[in-house]
């Protein structure tokens, strides 16, 4: 389950895959409406069954991809 904040408005969404994209476009496995978000921005693949964690790659956006304050392009 992904907790997301966009403009101050919170939501979960429960990721069924063990891949995702994230971006504006309404193809992404996450949608979201941000002007600072590129169509497809993101990606999060989560670890093999039975291992905890994901990784969060930035997929060549133009804002980048940010966790906190820190800039990532994968993490």
């Amino acid at each position: 389950v992904l907790r997301v904040s966009t403009d101050g408005v919170q939501r979960t969404v429960e990721v069924d895959r063990a891949r995702i994209t994230i971006g504006a476009h309404e193809s992404n496995g996450l949608s979201i409406k941000d002007d600072a978000a590129s169509s497809v921005h993101c990606e999060l693949v989560l670890n093999d069954e039975g291992e905890d964690g994901a990784m969060l790659r930035d997929l060549g956006s133009k804002n980048g991809t940010w966790v906190d304050d820190f800039r990532i392009k994968e993490i």
